[in-house]
């Protein structure tokens, strides 16, 4: 039985062999699916400008999470599959004064962050 592979807001994972290999290994064809939230700046991550990144690509066919009336990823589009896996109809048609952090910390049905929590210090660490 092969692996199925879902990511949320994976940057590029490696060069185009590498990428090659991993989609051969999942048992969706053309590898598994990778979900970018809207503006989200982390998967636009190596810029594919700079040496060593030239050739770092993303494994799997990309589901974009649009924002829709104020609701973050309401709205599911499943792109186009090609050979360099990045559709300029969905996430690469953002701009990139518009990637932020923010969205990387909201995916559908998932919140990410730090959890919010205190520490007390015992009395017997302060001397």
């Amino acid at each position: 039985m092969r692996p199925q592979l879902t990511t949320f807001g994976s940057p590029r994972v490696g060069n185009h062999k590498f990428v090659q290999h991993v989609d051969a290994l999942l048992a969706t064809e053309g590898g598994g699916l990778r979900v970018v939230h809207e503006a989200d700046i982390v998967p636009h991550l190596p810029r594919p400008l700079f040496l060593p990144f030239q050739d770092y690509a993303h494994s799997g066919r990309e589901a974009w999470a649009k924002d829709s009336d104020d609701v973050p990823a309401s709205v599911l589009v499943l792109c186009q599959e090609g050979g360099e896996r990045e559709d300029p109809s969905c996430s690469a048609s953002v701009s990139p004064l518009r990637w932020n952090i923010v969205d990387h910390m909201a995916y559908p049905g998932i919140r990410l962050g730090v959890p919010k929590f205190t520490i007390q210090a015992s009395q017997e660490l302060f001397f």
